[in-house]
């Protein structure tokens, strides 16, 4: 029998959005998968058994984008079973370009914008190209009743996450590290509050900081420059963007993680996938007290805390005490749920057979 096929078509380069790329890594054993996206002339990242349509990035927007509906038109011929397409402004024109192919709409975040005027516009965006679609697949029940998504089209496909790291963690001196993006997530308050807790501790506590990540507005050169004018350039570092699949030997050294995001409405109904990544690889978190993070932090496997640089020292200081508490295998035992594998065969793999058999 013949294997159903399946396009995905995404804005960004294919291996750089984590959940496009666990999606084909996996849906890729149970059907004929193709992944059409744009080259951001980033390094390639290869998966055997994905087929990848690459679509130049040059030129202005106008052309961009003609030249992106121009390959979904010729793609589409291929007859395909099922489109998911990963949401961007242009989702209803694609709509209507393959309205006789099943298609799903995958929304993965709301707007986090800071300005309420362009949140609002952003999330309307999203709402009018999701009436197009039969079909809508969002992170969490939050974040659907925010977007207003009618039931009759959700589904729910929670964040997944990879074991990164199988080592067993120890706390002889604490390695702190903070993974994701630099935009909007004032990650400068945890370098204040890192930096009163290196004051208080250091001849007691070796200690580290790294924080990967990078952002659009300079937050990288930003986050440096703090970091060299307060002389912690020896316990601080800021490393910019790694790809996910090279982060298996700084996850298997670092004994604390960072899940940072302010306590707002937006991002309050946005689990982090990092939260999961940390937990799965055996290392205890520090999270900011989301709605999404209240549901998963207990005292086993790490510290709740408000949004402010003095809430994030005392953490620090609690993290410290309780490390007695954390148990690596404990940590990946509570959230085996939420690895990719399992979000892919158990959640998203079912709900794609019913799309198809609509």
């Amino acid at each position: 029998m013949d294997q159903k096929k399946i396009l995905l078509i995404a804005g960004s380069q294919y291996g750089y959005n984590t959940s496009s790329y666990n999606y084909t890594k996996y849906l890729k054993e149970f059907y004929e998968v193709t992944y059409l996206g744009y080259d951001l002339a980033q390094p390639k990242i290869d998966t055997p058994g994905v087929n990848v349509i690459y679509i130049s990035s040059g030129g202005s927007l106008f052309v961009r984008t003609f030249r992106f509906l121009r390959a979904i038109l010729r793609e589409i011929n291929q007859n395909y079973d099922l489109i998911i397409f990963k949401y961007f402004k242009w989702n209803f024109i694609m709509r209507f370009m393959c309205r006789h192919t099943h298609a799903i709409l995958d929304i993965r975040t709301g707007s986090v914008s800071s300005d309420r005027f362009r949140r609002n516009r952003d999330n309307a965006l999203i709402r009018f190209n999701a009436f197009f679609f039969k079909n809508v697949s969002v992170i969490s029940v939050a974040l659907a009743e925010l977007l207003r998504i009618p039931l009759t089209k959700r589904i729910i496909i929670p964040v997944g996450a990879d074991v990164i790291s199988d080592t067993d963690k120890s706390f002889e001196k604490l390695n702190l590290v903070y993974v994701g993006t630099l935009a909007n997530r004032r990650i400068e308050d945890t370098i204040t509050g890192f930096e009163k807790f290196y004051h208080e501790f250091a001849g007691k506590i070796e200690m580290h900081y790294t924080i990967v990540g990078d952002g659009p507005g300079g937050e990288k050169e930003m986050l440096k420059k703090m970091v060299t004018e307060k002389g912690l350039t020896h316990v601080i570092n800021i490393c910019g963007f790694i790809h996910h699949t090279k982060l298996h030997d700084l996850f298997d050294k670092s004994n604390a993680g960072v899940v940072y995001v302010p306590c707002t409405t937006y991002f309050d109904c946005q689990p982090s996938t990092k939260l999961f990544e940390y937990l799965l690889s055996g290392i205890p978190v520090i999270a900011t007290q989301t709605t999404e993070n209240k549901n998963v932090i207990n005292d086993l496997n790490g510290v709740l805390i408000q949004d402010t640089p003095v809430a994030f020292y005392n953490g620090l200081k609690q993290l410290w005490r309780q490390k007695s508490q954390f148990h690596s295998p404990a940590l990946r035992e509570s959230v085996k749920s939420y690895t990719w594998e399992n979000i892919i065969v158990n959640h998203l793999k079912p709900n794609l057979e019913n799309v198809m058999n609509q």
